[in-house]
C-alpha cells in the first residue's frame, strides 16, 4: 500500500524542529493532517494549557538589593501602591510573603 504523503514543511515550521521531537512530530502531524489552520489549532491548544500553570518565582538575595522593588515592578506597583511589597534598605520582610500577580492569578512571587 502506499506510504502517507508528507507535505513540505513551510519555512516557519522548520524552525519549530529544535523542539521536542515528539512535540515537533504533533506540530507535524497537525500540520499534515489540515495545513496551516490545523497548525494553528495545535499551536493555540498547546499555549492555551500554559496559561494554567501555575507559576513560583522566588527573590532571594542580600539585605538592600532590590528583592521587593522588582516584585513592585513585576506586579506593576509603586513602593506606595496598596498591597506593594515594603521597600527598605534595611531588611524589610522577616518571613517569606506571597504576592499574586495581578492580572495572572497563576503566577505567585
Amino acid at each position: 500500500m502506499g506510504a502517507s504523503k508528507s507535505r513540505p514543511l513551510p519555512p516557519a515550521l522548520k524552525d519549530l524542529e529544535e523542539l521536542d521531537p515528539k512535540e515537533f512530530g504533533n506540530y507535524k502531524m497537525a500540520f499534515n493532517n489540515g495545513g496551516m489552520s490545523e497548525l494553528k489549532k495545535k499551536v493555540d491548544e498547546d499555549i492555551d494549557k500554559w496559561k494554567n500553570v501555575p507559576v513560583n518565582i522566588a527573590a532571594t538575595g542580600y539585605t538592600g538589593v532590590g528583592k521587593s522593588s522588582f516584585i513592585n515592578s513585576f506586579r506593576g506597583l509603586r513602593a506606595n501602591s496598596d498591597g506593594a511589597a515594603k521597600v527598605d534598605v534595611d531588611e524589610a520582610t522577616a518571613e517569606p510573603t506571597k504576592y499574586m500577580h495581578p492580572i495572572n492569578k497563576n503566577i505567585a512571587l
